[in-house]
């Protein structure tokens, strides 16, 4: 009998060691704010300055600031004109689908985002306009 409780024990110990749970991208970097790093550089109005990603049905803000800060959030959703779904949120990768329909033509664009040097930079990885960096910043939200 003590065997047999013994062995049953070392099983859960075992099992449960096993288990670790981890943060989903969206968990670990909720609320962060990150900056591009090519803003300084770029002349182009409409452009993207901030992203920030928000454990939630909005997952994440994208910011403008030309001469007036605009904070858009984005979200799941499907309908005739298109689509955004979320298709992977590990510990420090993210990707989503961003798909508009055109005359029954679907452009999709894949992004995919990885943290590297322990989430202090994301690098934001598009099929369709390449890859840029941005840099975490320790501002309070423009989108208030």
């Amino acid at each position: 009998m003590k065997k047999l409780l013994l062995l049953s024990a070392l099983l859960i110990f075992a099992c449960s060691s096993d288990s670790e749970v981890t943060e989903t991208f969206l968990e670990r970097y909720d609320g962060v704010i990150w900056e591009s790093d090519e803003w300084a550089s770029i002349s182009d109005t409409g452009v993207w300055r901030y992203v920030i990603f928000n454990d939630a049905s909005d997952f994440l803000t994208i910011v403008t600031s030309d001469n007036i800060t605009e904070c858009v959030n984005i979200y799941e959703f499907s309908n005739e004109e298109g689509y955004i779904s979320i298709s992977a949120n590990s510990e420090n990768n993210f990707v989503f689908n961003w798909a508009e329909i055109d005359l029954e033509i679907e452009d999709v664009d894949t992004i995919t985002i990885t943290a590297v040097n322990n989430g202090n930079n994301i690098e934001w990885l598009s099929t369709t306009y390449g890859l840029t960096s941005f840099t975490r910043t320790n501002i309070s939200t423009p989108c208030e």
